[in-house]
């Protein structure tokens, strides 16, 4: 899945679709290990299954407990965002689980590394709990970190559009019958790896990139057309024009969830009629972010 659905009513029914998967598991395999272990079957043959399916079992009875643990982004921290979220904001309630998560992560992080009780009772050896519930308590305490910085983001372009944030004008965009040793020089002293070309009718053809025109020889740089520069077929030029492209009437939100998603810095921004306005960065985003919370 891309997000969670920030309805409440929603979320703890994804949150909760695990551990239940993994209660019914567990149960079923109980519930045939006591089968086969029971006098109706009183096989030997048959003990080896009945341990393996035991084993099965309490594994998935285990993994259901484990994930309903209160500990964000876990299933359990998914449910009490859900819970809190009925009673404040989205963003609040995901502070909130946010910390109570870090502080399980950090109980479980000091727990992993104390002295095994079961060891030590045993036969009095000395060694840590275990290293995993370590490593998984850190793996949560950055998870839910970058997720409660992410809510934030979307949180605060809640209702902004492209047209807000985008860079509008020629910014971003090159004319097509602009020279590659023209187009190369302008990235240089704009740092921008990637322009869009734009035809006279204002239409997107296409995209250079810094990494391509860099190891094109100088002296085809200076008489070669921005729009001869585009390695791609026509059919393949439609293609990455819908990838690369966004509407000035798109969220913010989407637009840099799909920067994200296709490990993308920039998108060209089009209107309805798929004329060129301006471009759309991370970067942009980021600052406009900046901005909002100021």
């Amino acid at each position: 899945m891309e997000d969670m659905p920030r309805e409440p009513s929603k979320e703890w029914r994804v949150a909760i679709a695990g551990p239940a998967m993994s209660i019914a598991i567990g149960t079923s395999f109980i519930g045939i290990s006591f089968l086969l272990a029971s006098p109706v079957f009183n096989a030997q043959v048959l003990k080896p299954l009945s341990a393996l399916a035991e084993s099965i079992g309490l594994l998935n009875i285990f993994l259901a407990a484990f994930n309903l643990m209160p500990a964000f982004p876990m299933d359990g921290g998914r449910m009490l965002r859900a819970f809190l979220a009925e009673r404040m904001s989205f963003l609040d309630a995901t502070k909130k689980a946010v910390l109570v998560g870090k502080v399980f992560a950090v109980l479980m992080g000091i727990a992993g590394i104390m002295p095994n009780p079961f060891a030590l009772a045993h036969d009095g050896r000395i060694e840590i709990l275990s290293p995993w519930l370590t490593l998984i308590a850190i793996f949560l305490f950055i998870a839910a970190s970058e997720e409660e910085r992410a809510t934030e983001i979307f949180a605060t372009l809640e209702g902004v559009k492209v047209a807000d944030v985008m860079r509008a004008g020629s910014a971003g965009g090159v004319p097509a019958s602009a020279t590659v040793e023209d187009v190369f020089k302008r990235m240089l002293s704009e740092r921008c790896t990637e322009f869009a070309v734009v035809s006279e009718e204002g239409r997107v053809l296409g995209f250079l990139h810094f990494r391509e025109l860099k190891e094109m020889p100088a002296e085809k740089r200076e008489f070669l057309r921005a729009e001869d520069a585009l390695q791609s077929t026509a059919e393949e030029a439609k293609e990455l024009l819908t990838a690369n492209t966004v509407s000035a009437s798109d969220d913010a939100v989407a637009a840099l969830k799909r920067m994200l998603r296709e490990r993308k810095g920039i998108l060209a921004v089009v209107d309805d009629e798929g004329k060129f306005k301006g471009i759309i960065t991370k970067k942009d985003i980021a600052h406009f972010v900046e901005m909002l919370r100021g």
